[in-house]
């Protein structure tokens, strides 16, 4: 599939950068982006060299949600009636399903749909610039992009009951304070910082990492019971791998470890 110009992407040093690009649109989510994200997220999990994935958007937002102008070639469909929204086609399901690490650079608005593509993501790096924003009661709309589950988890049930009710902007240092973000940084540093954590991330073993992200979410529906089930299992398969026994070559021998993915 040849990328549309609505999407961009980068390879380099193991890491994939996404980057939404409708900047004259403050990268509106149209079927394009949506399917496309889908699909993007599917070729970095096959892809071996690529150990993790940024999503930012161009221009000075990251996403400002679904584009609601006419649309005069597809005039009868809506957002929310397209394969990449339902559920397992979703463009929010692909990033959280994806084993690999992804971290959104947030540079600006990220309100509706991209509210729910930022939180979709293991990591957030904000930009001092950055604002988030459930609008979708503004519009007459009901939350989604799973937002409804990710929101509750991050920030609490009663704080998401006011974010998602109100509609209300929030702004990044606010966000910090939260936890929707992990970090802000200055504008100028934000993909400089986030690559540099991303490359952080690739250094690791792949099925460990790919294992980790799984636990981790598995967590969210489990008991403590079925949680060190899964740990063990996730464990067994670690414990088999060649890059197991480079791990433990590199700890004995005081050097860094080199990790294939095998």
């Amino acid at each position: 599939m040849e990328l549309p110009d609505e999407l961009l992407l980068e390879k380099k040093d193991n890491l994939a950068i996404l980057t939404l690009n409708r900047p004259s649109k403050y990268n509106a989510l149209n079927d394009t982006i949506r399917e496309g994200i889908v699909y993007i997220c599917r070729e970095v999990d096959r892809d071996r060299q690529v150990k993790a994935l940024i999503i930012t958007g161009a221009g000075k937002a990251f996403c400002s949600g679904a584009d609601l102008s006419p649309d005069p070639e597809n005039k009868k469909k809506i957002p929310w009636e397209q394969s990449a929204t339902a559920p397992r086609g979703h463009y929010a399901l692909a990033i959280r399903n994806l084993e690999k690490p992804v971290i959104a650079a947030v540079n600006g608005i990220a309100a509706g749909g991209g509210f729910g593509i930022a939180l979709a993501c293991d990591i957030r790096i904000a930009s001092e610039k950055a604002k988030f924003s459930g609008i979708w009661v503004k519009r007459g709309l009901s939350p989604d992009a799973g937002v409804t589950y990710s929101l509750p988890q991050i920030v609490g049930m009663t704080k998401a009951c006011e974010i998602l009710f109100t509609g209300r902007t929030i702004n990044a240092q606010e966000a910090e304070k939260l936890g929707l973000v992990n970090k802000v940084v200055p504008h100028d540093e934000l993909m400089n910082q986030t690559r540099e954590l991303a490359l952080q991330l690739a250094q690791n073993a792949p099925i460990s990492m790919a294992w980790a992200k799984k636990a981790l979410y598995m967590s969210l529906n489990n008991t403590f019971e079925s949680q060190l089930q899964i740990e063990s299992a996730a464990q067994g398969i670690c414990t088999k791998s060649t890059d197991f026994l480079e791990g433990v070559r590199a700890f004995l021998e005081k050097r860094d470890p080199v990790f294939i993915g095998k």
